[in-house]
């Protein structure tokens, strides 16, 4: 019992590291103390909402509702390119004072929805689903959060697709979408300068 309690905070324990070196090398850099710590109180309640979410209380919550956690999501990310960018990139959404990284919270939810809806809607559905958030993402354009969620959806359809011309096809396009990303941003530093 205590191992499965164990489990239903991984999710929690696993960011605490970059977490604590973001918010150290923030504090160093004399960023203002407000900015770090909405890093670790957004830790705190993205660990409590995976909490319930691993849990097995919302299960039968989520089997019901598979498709508008994408859907919710996709939104999410549509919203970035409407806010104000930083330096060229629309990663954040502004609600008051508070500024979320869109990204930062939905892809990793994204991976893990888009595995189980693969199971049931199968591969095709999937990789259009994928090659389309990464295509917003690579609008943005935020080469990390592209690169954090095209590998290891590239890994997940490559290994599902039987076909070789699939396999081709998702990892040209989503490494085409990064390079993208890369250039775009670069050309935007360089314009901003």
């Amino acid at each position: 019992m205590k191992k499965l309690l164990l489990l239903n905070f991984v999710s929690l324990i696993i960011p605490i590291p970059s977490i604590a070196i973001r918010a150290i090398v923030m504090y160093h850099n004399k960023v203002s103390v407000f900015i770090w710590a909405q890093n670790i109180a957004c830790l705190v309640i993205t660990g409590i909402i995976s909490y319930f979410i691993v849990s097995n209380r919302f299960k039968m919550i989520k089997s019901k509702t598979r498709g508008t956690f994408i859907l919710i999501s996709l939104l999410l990310l549509i919203l970035t390119l409407i806010s104000p960018g930083m330096n060229g990139v629309h990663r954040w959404v502004s609600v008051g004072i508070i500024k979320f990284n869109v990204s930062f919270i939905v892809l990793p939810i994204l991976i893990i929805e888009l595995w189980e809806m693969s199971q049931i809607k199968g591969l095709k559905f999937t990789a259009v689903i994928t090659v389309a958030i990464s295509t917003l993402l690579a609008i943005q354009p935020d080469a990390s959060q592209l690169t954090g969620f095209a590998i290891p959806m590239m890994v997940m359809l490559c290994s599902k697709a039987d076909k070789q011309r699939l396999r081709t096809f998702i990892v040209g396009i989503l490494t085409l979408l990064i390079i993208f990303c890369g250039c775009f941003w670069i050309i935007c530093q360089q314009w901003l300068m």
